[in-house]
């Protein structure tokens, strides 16, 4: 049930390690979760998502994956995970060890990438 919670795209609002200019480096910075896994654009960063396994036995983590992707054009690999849904519907997540603050993607379009990146 938790993971069924979590479907759907997520748009990145906070970062406690970046700015968050930064990390629209690509595109807006979201994260999404849905039946294969998922997918995410975060800094310079962005990959697909599997593994997505509910961790009800450990206490800051509800759900961990792994990804694949690429990191400034170079491959990359890692994991991460959704340590809270808070009280006002927001996640907390991290992506190998760089939290951040997400809220359901209600309307628009985050797709469009930026040709520039800054590596």
């Amino acid at each position: 049930m938790i993971i069924e919670a979590l479907l759907g795209r997520w748009q990145i609002t906070e970062s406690v390690d970046f700015p968050l200019d930064e990390i629209n480096a690509i595109a807006p910075p979201y994260i999404e979760f849905d039946d294969q896994g998922g997918r995410f654009i975060f800094w310079v960063l962005e990959g697909k998502i599997y593994d997505l396994v509910h961790r009800p036995d450990e206490p800051d983590v509800l759900v961990s994956f792994d990804f694949e992707g690429l990191y400034c054009d170079s491959e990359a690999y890692g994991s991460g995970c959704v340590a809270e849904i808070m009280a006002d519907g927001r996640i907390r997540c991290f992506i190998d060890n760089n939290e951040f603050i997400a809220r359901r993607h209600t309307t628009g379009h985050l797709e469009d990438r930026n040709e520039k990146r800054d590596c």
